[in-house]
């Protein structure tokens, strides 16, 4: 397999989405920078196996790819960042001149999020990018707002939906130990450090540390809510050792303190 080395068209230290464009036409790639090279920071690959080993380095934000390209299509490389749990979470659309059918089928069954016909007017295809990104950042804030969690309901892919099922179970095990880190959680989840940061960032927002901070504050304010247990015994319950920084963490995520959350859901029930 051939080495790529990857074009980049902006300036990576702006604060952009990263776009990954897959196409085998030279002019569709150097359009698409051209226009949307504003507000996205643009790479490219001239085919699907190139795009590929662009997607693995840079885990982009985004992926807008050819159906049909020489060496590997569009919907095989769809179909493999689909089902690894290192890039399943990368929203995907499918770029076709193909009139018929048949290849949005197999590209959706694959996983693809969307689809734009060529020719496409590029308000379109911007929108359409608008769209999933801006989809995917209320399922981020979601995520960090609801205090009972279910993995469906912040998730596109059954892939995703199966690892932040399993970083949430395996956070929930080690809920009482204090000394659980960042480390235990990438050598349980079975994926490098780097790769986990990126795929908590997409997903929930946050960071690993943060993630499983988040887990034990939620799990915190259910014991609250619904069981009688003083806040010091919750405090240790959920893996902080101090009240001082149980109650720091708890008013950064809630607003108020665990003992004024208390008083609130007492002056509610009333």
């Amino acid at each position: 397999m051939m080495k790529w080395k990857i074009p980049i068209y902006q300036n990576p230290d702006q604060k952009l989405p990263v776009l990954l464009v897959v196409d085998d036409n030279a002019d569709i790639r150097a359009f698409i920078k051209q226009t949307l090279g504003d507000s996205y920071t643009v790479y490219e690959a001239e085919n699907g196996e190139v795009g590929l080993q662009v997607a693995n380095k840079l885990i982009p934000n985004i992926i807008l790819t050819d159906v049909i390209m020489p060496v590997m299509d569009g919907i095989e490389l769809c179909g493999i960042l689909k089902s690894k749990k290192e890039t399943s979470h990368i929203p995907i659309v499918m770029l076709t001149a193909k009139s018929s059918e048949e290849s949005e089928i197999e590209g959706l069954i694959r996983g693809a999020d969307d689809y734009i016909s060529k020719p496409f007017f590029i308000d379109s295809l911007r929108l359409k990018l608008t769209n999933i990104i801006k989809t995917r950042e209320e399922l981020r804030k979601r995520f960090n707002r609801d205090i009972t969690l279910n993995p469906t309901d912040v998730t596109v892919t059954s892939a995703d939906e199966t690892f932040l099922q399993l970083a949430m179970d395996t956070v929930e095990k080690h809920m009482m130990n204090t000394d659980f880190s960042v480390e235990m959680l990438v050598k349980e989840m079975g994926i490098s450090r780097s790769n986990l940061y990126l795929k908590f960032k997409e997903l929930t927002g946050l960071s690993s540390s943060e993630f499983i901070r988040n887990i034990r504050l939620k799990r915190a304010v259910q014991l609250l809510e619904k069981s009688d247990m003083s806040v010091k015994e919750i405090m240790y319950m959920t893996g902080f050792n101090t009240a001082s920084y149980f109650s720091k963490c708890f008013k950064k995520q809630f607003g108020v303190i665990p003992s004024e959350y208390l008083e609130q859901q007492s002056l509610q029930s009333k």
